[in-house]
Parts: structure tokens; C-alpha cells; sequence
């Protein structure tokens, strides 16, 4: 376009120059017509007919290549102001185009962008959110479980040295009371008996 622009630019600038000699053609002929009109006045007033009959024949050749030359410079002049109307229009248009340019750019990035994870999303496997949670809620709910069995591992634990603590009491109790039946000697709960002097 910016080449294009630069052509157009060079096609105007050589109309103007021919717009610009076809005047000056013109005003040329124009002051060669008053000119030999004044040349014929000036061979009348002399008495001299052959001589402003000359004159008059050159003035009429000036005047018609003038109106020549004026209708060429009219329609040169009006073909002009089309042409720059022309150019003007192209280097706006041009100009517009420059000042799109980058969010032209932009705009394809984001498209390109936009595909990409279009492809990207298409082309993972397929999850239905809710399985998923289901998933992560039974295997907390596992979590939670275990932690609650090592907690009643360790009550378990504790109670059942207790309950072995009380067995092993009785356990003492009906010893002292077999040894006092079998040896003589009174049974004291809980004590052994001092040994007798």
C-alpha cells in the first residue's frame, strides 16, 4: 500500500505539472492575442490594412490556441482536484491501517492463544467433577477412620494394663490366701504377711 500510495503520489505530482504548462500555455496565448490586437490597432491607425490584416490573422490563431489551451487547463485543473481527493483518501486510509496495525496483531495472538487451549482442553481426558469429589471424600473419610482406630488402639492399650494390673492383684490375693491356708498363717488382703519370728 505504502508503495502504492508513493506511485499514486508521483501520478498526481505529474498532472499538476501538466496542469501548470497548459496554463502557462495559455496565458501565453492570451497576451500574444491582446498583443497583436494592439499591433493591429497600431497598423490601422498607420493607414497600413495589409499590415493589420496580418496582425488581425495572428491575433485570431493566439486566441483560438488560448481557448484551446483553456478548455485542456479546465479539464486538467478538475481531473487534479479528483486526483488529490484520491490520494487524500488513500493515505487516510492508510494511515487508518497503520493504527490497526497493532491491535490487528493483537487480536490474532489472542485467537491464536484462545485454539491453543481450545486444543489443550479437547485433548485432556474427560472428568466428571462430581466422581472426582466422591473420590476425594471416601478417601478422607479412610483417613479419618484410621486415625480413629490407632485412638481407640491407644485407650485399648491403656485400659487393658489397667484391667492386667487388677488381675495380678487377685491373682496376689488368692496366693497370700493359699499360703496362710496351706502354712498356718492368717491371709491379709492385699499384703503379704510379715514372715514370723
Amino acid at each position: 500500500m505504502e508503495t502504492q500510495i508513493g506511485e499514486a503520489r508521483s501520478a498526481v505530482a505529474a498532472m499538476i505539472a501538466q496542469e501548470k504548462e497548459l496554463k502557462a500555455d495559455m496565458e501565453e496565448n492570451e497576451r500574444l492575442t491582446t498583443e497583436w490586437q494592439r499591433k493591429a490597432e497600431l497598423a490601422m491607425s498607420r493607414d497600413n490594412e495589409d499590415l493589420a490584416r496580418e496582425a488581425l490573422k495572428r491575433k485570431n490563431t493566439y486566441s483560438t490556441n488560448a481557448d484551446t489551451y483553456r478548455a485542456q487547463w479546465v479539464a486538467q485543473r478538475e481531473m487534479v482536484v479528483q486526483l488529490k481527493d484520491q490520494l487524500r483518501l488513500l493515505e487516510s486510509k492508510y494511515q487508518q491501517a497503520l493504527g490497526q496495525k497493532d491491535v490487528l496483531i493483537a487480536r490474532r495472538r489472542r485467537a491464536q492463544a484462545q485454539q491453543q487451549v481450545s486444543k489443550t482442553i479437547s485433548g485432556m481426558p474427560k472428568m466428571d467433577a462430581t466422581a472426582e469429589l466422591d473420590r476425594m471424600e471416601r478417601k478422607i473419610r479412610g483417613e479419618e477412620a484410621h486415625a480413629a482406630a490407632l485412638a481407640e488402639l491407644g485407650t485399648d492399650s491403656l485400659d487393658s494394663q489397667f484391667a492386667e494390673l487388677e488381675t495380678d492383684a487377685g491373682v496376689e490375693d488368692e496366693l497370700a490366701a493359699l499360703r496362710a491356708k496351706v502354712k498356718g498363717t492368717p491371709a491379709a488382703s492385699g499384703a503379704v504377711a510379715p514372715p514370723s519370728a
